[in-house]
């Protein structure tokens, strides 16, 4: 089967003929020490993984050599791997009634998904990457600012979280416009501990607006895989009764265990993860990896919806030795037979 067949296998519920693998997101270091490229397209052919993840391109404006301002107006700093948030365009209704979205409808932010769509589309699933209703509240307010604001502006937040769903309803109808059938929403709402905000404030004043945003991207054709890293335990029967048709990565930081949650969800989901991305891709020895790729397996792949990745991505620090041992046991120990 081609890396596209296993994964809209595993969305229809049928057993592909292996278990497939992609990733949100792989270091340009890890590919060059990998396959001595730090092309995404030309990697994942290289190394039969089986889609790729792909979010829109930013339209920034310099500052300076370190900072600059994005598309959402926010005024970010670049560091190791992903820039720093240093100043938001939103302090109350006043200042979000005088903001401005950007075009959605923009082509140039859609220019290297139509290229993946190109290279690879034939052969491997290309995944879109958008927002859905946390992040974009989180990066105008600023994070604190927002979790304040659910409790003394929850108006202010609401506001924004409808913008957000608006416009990435219209990211994603172009992207399903262009051959997309299935889209991430990566906006973390969880750490280690648990969701940013109690269960209750949760249901009340957020999850409305992801259950509008999931019926969204139904209503266009989209399957969906909510990310989020951390503990999601406590609201976890509400994101699967959201209609997500995937969840990742069961984060086994935030004490996610994928046995128990395969077991009670298994038939109803398709379940993305978990291979630690902390500590055993990056320090651990290949035995290690061997075994914790074999443990996910077998605690994953029983009856299909399984998809196999790291616990949140490839990022700088993985040992890119880690990574393709992790992709050789994939091949060798996840076949359906």
């Amino acid at each position: 089967m081609r890396g596209k067949e296993r994964i809209q296998a595993i969305f229809d519920k049928k057993l592909p003929d292996r278990v497939p693998t992609f990733e949100w997101d792989i270091y340009k270091g890890v590919m060059r020490n990998i396959s001595d490229t730090d092309d995404a397209c030309e990697f994942v052919l290289r190394n039969d993984i089986d889609g790729i993840a792909i979010w829109q391109d930013r339209r920034i404006s310099r500052i300076n050599d370190r900072s600059f301002i994005d598309e959402f107006k926010v005024v970010r700093a670049y560091s190791d791997e992903y820039p720093s948030a240093l100043d938001y365009p939103i302090n109350n209704i006043s200042d979000l009634r005088a903001y401005k979205m950007p075009d959605a409808d923009d082509e140039t932010i859609y220019t290297t998904l139509l290229h993946a769509i190109d290279r690879l589309g034939k052969e491997k699933a290309v995944i879109g990457r958008v927002r859905d209703v946390f992040s974009l509240p989180r990066d105008l307010l600023g994070f604190e600012n927002c979790l304040m604001d659910f409790i003394i502006e929850p108006e202010l937040v609401s506001m924004i979280m409808e913008m957000s769903i608006e416009y990435s309803l219209k990211v994603a109808k172009n992207m399903k416009s262009m051959g997309i059938t299935i889209i991430g929403c990566l906006d973390d709402i969880a750490d280690a501990k648990g969701p940013f905000m109690g269960p209750e404030l949760y249901r009340l004043q957020v999850l409305p607006h992801f259950k509008k945003f999931i019926k969204g991207c139904h209503a266009l054709g989209l399957k969906v895989i909510k990310h989020s890293d951390g503990n999601l335990n406590p609201i976890l029967d509400d994101l699967i009764d959201s209609g997500i048709d995937g969840l990742d990565p069961i984060d086994p930081m935030g004490m996610m265990d994928i046995k128990s949650i395969k077991q009670k969800y298994g038939d109803k989901i398709v379940l993305k993860g978990n291979i630690d991305c902390v500590w055993t891709l990056v320090s651990g020895t290949k035995e290690q990896v061997e075994r914790d790729v074999i443990k996910c397996l077998e605690e994953g792949m029983p009856n299909g919806c399984f998809i196999i990745s790291s616990s949140n991505s490839i990022h700088k620090s993985v040992n890119p030795e880690n990574y393709a041992h992790m992709l050789y046991c994939i091949r060798k120990y996840g076949v359906y037979r």
